[in-house]
């Protein structure tokens, strides 16, 4: 399994817990929210007569209803972030003046509006640079890579590392995203492999045809 990204080791309980629930749809967060409200609200009836079982109820009540407006801050900041997404997306035909979050943040739209589901990761050299996870409704699971390189070729290196780590997240297949283009390398290393290359033109070629698919 790929080694924890520092960034991702610093998480506190209630953010690793917490955070999934701004990728899912947000009635899923309510209604976690609102359970776990109520579970704090009734854990004191069950203290009995012991002082230290109920010390230890009290305490577990306060950590539910934090836990609850966690879950409920990451449902509603997800949904306004998705909200923003769409009218980016729909407002943009050219990544090529995105910056680099807007960038993934349009190609995770993209996944979306096939009726995927997508998780975002952040990509980082320990975990091959996955920035997202998606979910087709068919089954198939993806692993993607986003590089808003506009005037760089990507190369196989970033390449390799992808695919090296394809077997550990258990995926059925690797996109590798580019705003740029790919070296006659990378094109070479992907072929016959389960690794699909998108450069900007291809990029912008589907996009259109989801936009028609959709209007």
């Amino acid at each position: 399994m790929a080694a924890m990204s520092p960034s991702r080791s610093r998480k506190s309980l209630l953010e690793l817990y917490a955070e999934p629930f701004a990728d899912l749809p947000p009635l899923a967060g309510i209604i976690a929210g609102a359970v776990l409200g109520l579970a704090g609200w009734v854990a004191p009836l069950f203290a009995g007569g012991s002082a230290m079982t109920g010390v230890w109820l009290q305490f577990g009540r306060w950590f539910l209803w934090l836990f609850a407006v966690a879950v409920l801050v990451y449902t509603g900041g997800g949904a306004l972030r998705r909200a923003f997404d769409r009218k980016t997306f729909d407002a943009t035909d050219d990544p090529a003046g995105l910056s680099w979050i807007q960038f993934e943040r349009y190609v995770a739209e993209f996944y979306r509006r096939q009726g995927a589901t997508v998780t975002p990761r952040g990509g980082s050299t320990a975990d091959g640079g996955v920035d997202l996870n998606v979910r087709h409704v068919s089954g198939e699971r993806l692993i993607v890579q986003c590089k808003h390189w506009r005037n760089r070729r990507v190369g196989v290196k970033p390449l390799r590392e992808l695919w090296g780590v394809l077997p550990d997240e258990n995926a059925d297949g690797a996109v590798f995203i580019t705003s740029g283009s790919f070296s006659a390398d990378a094109l070479a290393f992907a072929t016959g492999k389960r690794l699909e290359l998108i450069d900007g033109t291809k990029l912008r070629t589907i996009i259109a045809a989801v936009k028609r698919a959709g209007a």
